[in-house]
């Protein structure tokens, strides 16, 4: 649809057409911004030039994927893996962008250097886990309780400190990705801010008991984080090593929430269970 002197916006509608792989609207008199529905697209070739596109929407914006990885050892090794597998299973590599939070002490620019050496064509930055710290006041309750916690709750750590991007997508540092994560990042939230497949290996009542859950609820019922109806004791756990997070719709009351369901569960859960916060993620998920 090349030079056909097309005039007025770019239609949101044409992000609804799955099978569409190569769009090409040059040389047209087209206005206003990209729609972000063009995100949804599988393309393998976009020509929007030549035309007069303004606003906040850019080529850049279209199909690209932040991703987010905090590791706890630094092992550039493991970082080489999560960034090789993650490029070589995508069709738009060049879109994207990977920084990594490596731990208190580690030089950031020498590990920055290393990845480059071995990833050469890669967009990523590393970046020192203190700069996360020093955006926190560890002083008050709530910002020692998320530093305590700081690797299980990391996703939450980088989201509070990445307010001005609109989504990323986290991946747990020893994580191998084997799909596309550009159709993570294409995935629809509504009006949540984070999404995660569900692993039914892992059943909410395997870790808690219903009766002592069902008396934390009924103790916190004046809450807005606390749910109404029952919780599903068959219900799968929620898988927190690859999710979606658009941290502007995080509510101002997550981390108040994540400290009383932690405070109840305290005497019940287990505490030391590796999987103690993917449950309490579970709670909190509604």
């Amino acid at each position: 649809m090349s030079r056909n002197q097309l005039i007025g916006e770019i239609p949101a509608e044409l992000g609804a057409m799955p099978v569409l792989s190569v769009l090409d609207l040059s040389s047209n008199e087209l206005s206003g911004a990209i729609p972000p529905a063009l995100a949804n697209l599988r393309l393998t070739s976009l020509n929007l030039s030549s035309n007069q596109l303004s606003g906040q929407g850019s080529l850049n914006d279209v199909g690209s994927v932040v991703v987010f990885s905090w590791i706890s050892c630094l092992d550039l090794r493991t970082l080489a893996v999560l960034t090789n597998s993650t490029l070589s299973s995508s069709s738009i590599p060049h879109n994207i962008s990977f920084h990594y939070l490596i731990p208190e002490g580690g030089n950031d620019k020498l590990s920055y250097f290393k990845l480059k050496v071995l990833l050469p064509d890669s967009d990523l930055t590393v970046t020192s886990q203190k700069q996360i710290k020093d955006k926190l006041n560890v002083a008050t309750p709530e910002g020692n309780f998320l530093w305590l916690f700081h690797t299980e709750l990391s996703p939450f750590l980088i989201a509070k400190s990445q307010l001005s991007k609109k989504r990323f997508v986290y991946i747990a540092a020893d994580s191998i990705i084997k799909g596309k994560v550009e159709d993570l990042g294409r995935m629809e939230l509504g009006g949540y801010a984070i999404g995660a497949v569900e692993d039914c290996s892992k059943r909410l009542s395997d870790y808690i008991s219903m009766d002592v859950l069902s008396a934390i609820q009924r103790a916190g019922a004046a809450f807005s984080w606390v749910p109404k109806e029952p919780y599903n004791e068959d219900a799968c756990l929620l898988d927190f090593d690859v999710l979606l997070m658009e941290p502007r719709k995080l509510e101002k009351t997550l981390i108040t929430s994540i400290m009383w369901w932690a405070t109840g569960c305290l005497q019940q859960c287990r505490m030391q269970d590796p999987l103690y916060f993917h449950y309490l993620y579970y709670l909190l998920r509604t």
